[in-house]
């Protein structure tokens, strides 16, 4: 059952900062070919730190065969989500010594009901450390509820009390020599919940917006509460406690 579409606007509050590191931008261009910036997104998924949600009539085959050789391809297969954080980099360049300002960002939500189901993960994998934000995507509106400026900070803590990090804000500016890699973090309990966001960025008298989806459609999480829950044993997948609602190994 499909619930209501959500909208927030984050500017001058939790949002983002900059500095790409070794990140290659792709050829990406936001909007004609004379915009002044390039970027590129990438949804993150790895065997260490992903926690992957099948339906229902996909457990018990899965549980059967055992764990996966090829995790990407087990990640992607029909009908899987990624569970509790779905995370998307998002990599921004200006194209020249021209400033370009990053205003703010805009998330879009569609909320259904979760289907029955089961987690699968490995053993592995901790806390987020980057420049980037996390927004609940089950509140309406979505909610950025935690963020980190630094590189290495932490951003499910970042700006919380008594963390070593601090959270980040728009505007921000970019140009080819001052770009941006940030990490977007989808967050859900519950939900079967799409989403995408929006960049809107100004220079001189061009204005555009960076469009984070997935190659034109939505990006999709789903919540990891009260599901059962398979990691990798000695003997193939064992199952976890799942009964406070969180991960348990």
């Amino acid at each position: 059952m499909l619930t209501a579409v959500g909208a927030v606007v984050l500017a001058g509050l939790t949002a983002v900062a900059a500095g790409l590191g070794q990140k290659a931008v792709d050829a990406l261009t936001a909007g004609d070919p004379g915009a002044p910036i390039s970027y590129s997104v990438e949804e993150e998924g790895n065997e260490c730190g992903s926690v992957t949600y099948l339906p229902g009539p996909k457990v018990k085959s899965t549980l059967r065969q055992g764990p996966p050789t090829d995790w990407p391809r087990f990640q992607h297969q029909e009908g899987a989500s990624f569970a509790s954080n779905d995370i998307v980099q998002v990599a921004i360049q200006g194209e020249s010594a021209r400033t370009v300002t990053l205003t703010g960002i805009r998330f879009d939500v569609e909320r259904s009901r979760r289907d029955e189901g089961a987690l699968f993960s490995a053993p592995c994998g901790g806390g987020i450390n980057a420049r980037g934000l996390v927004v609940d995507v089950e509140r309406n509106p979505p909610e950025v509820v935690s963020s980190s400026e630094e590189l290495d900070g932490s951003i499910e803590s970042g700006g919380m009390p008594n963390s070593p990090t601090s959270p980040i804000t728009l505007p921000w500016t970019v140009s080819l020599t001052d770009p941006l890699l940030l990490y977007v973090v989808a967050k859900a309990e519950f939900c079967d919940c799409r989403w995408s966001a929006e960049i809107p960025w100004v220079s001189g008298g061009q204005r555009g917006t960076i469009e984070i989806d997935n190659h034109g459609e939505p990006f999709r999480v789903v919540g990891e509460k009260a599901l059962n829950g398979y990691t990798i044993g000695e003997d193939g997948w064992r199952q976890y406690i799942n009964a406070s609602g969180k991960l348990v190994y």
